[in-house]
């Protein structure tokens, strides 16, 4: 009938609250059992507990829900943390390629940063290793939330982070950066845009083994430590040495050595430091079973160390490669 019909419209538009007005009004007095008044009691309160549950927790309903395409994702999140499968959510936020653009549109990089990024891309050897822009700011925005004057970087190569957490110190005369890169080559241009921003004198450069060269820190007081083109001999190695002191220590190196670097680093780190490490999601293969590379299985296995690590307070960001943060308890 057209009432049928109108109702069965507009009752879409309308509320639980109001729907059930609605029917009332039509509907002609019925005579209810005990069992039925139940029913509807227990119906009531479970509609006002979705209320409140909805009032404080305001998130999409499609984050509960779980993907049989996530299978294995889930498989290592429960060995973790325990966690039921059927619980683990959708991600929230696919990143494609225009919101990427998007994102990258809303991040503030200094004119000198995007120069170096750009003659890096230039670069003939390495240039994918280049972290993004997005980084950059994300790592900036730690020096300063930090008020960082001690940066230990292990893994320079052509400086675009040096650059951006040296350019984040604010001109504090004593705030300095240590940089450890195995590889001259690329340091040739790092050098050429930290003069540029006016942060050379700040920055002093390490060449060599990075592992050997934080032994010699931890272990002899900075002793046989030299910086590369220290020709002023301003470089105090024993300054680095001191334990407990160092602000922020990232990490963007030898992946499989991951777990050596963050051991070493750790006595320089101050209580409150913290330790980011590049790269931890390595392409989104830790998270595939398939993948049973060397690399791949040590940044496994360097993820699950610092999840149960209890010295640390951590956590896995989804930022250009993965990002672990780790603060030092």
């Amino acid at each position: 009938s057209l009432s049928t019909t109108c109702f069965s419209t507009t009752s879409r538009l309308l509320t639980p609250r109001l729907t059930l007005a609605v029917v009332r009004m039509r509907a002609p007095p019925a005579q209810h059992t005990s069992q039925q008044v139940v029913q509807v009691a227990r119906k009531r309160t479970h509609h006002k507990q979705q209320q409140h549950t909805r009032a404080l927790f305001p998130f999409p309903a499609a984050a509960c829900r779980t993907s049989c395409r996530r299978r294995h994702v889930v498989t290592k999140s429960s060995t973790l943390s325990g966690a039921s499968s059927s619980r683990v959510p959708k991600p929230l936020l696919p990143l494609n390629t225009h919101l990427y653009e998007y994102i990258l549109e809303h991040t503030r990089e200094h004119q000198t940063l995007r120069d170096l990024r750009a003659a890096t891309c230039d670069y003939p050897h390495g240039a994918q290793m280049q972290v993004p822009p997005e980084q950059g700011v994300f790592l900036q925005m730690l020096v300063e939330i930090t008020n960082a004057r001690k940066v230990v970087e292990i893994g320079v190569f052509t400086g675009y982070s040096s650059l951006a957490m040296a350019m984040a110190m604010n001109n504090d005369k004593h705030a300095r950066l240590l940089g450890l890169e195995s590889d001259e080559r690329p340091l040739v241009l790092a050098e050429q845009y930290w003069e540029k921003a006016g942060v050379r004198s700040r920055i002093d450069v390490v060449l060599g083994d990075a592992v050997e060269t934080l032994r010699a820190l931890a272990q002899q007081d900075g002793q046989d430590v030299t910086a590369w083109k220290d020709e002023s001999g301003e470089f105090d190695a024993s300054w680095w040495a001191q334990p407990g002191t160092v602000d922020i220590a990232f990490v963007d190196a030898n992946k499989r050595a991951y777990d050596e670097y963050v051991q070493l680093v750790y006595p320089l780190l101050r209580t409150g430091g913290v330790v980011v490490l590049d790269n931890v999601l390595w392409k989104g293969k830790v998270a595939d079973p398939e993948h049973a590379d060397k690399t791949t299985e040590s940044i496994r296995q360097l993820n699950a160390t610092l999840f149960h690590d209890e010295r640390w307070t951590y956590s896995l960001l989804p930022i250009g490669d993965g990002v672990a943060l780790c603060r030092k308890r």
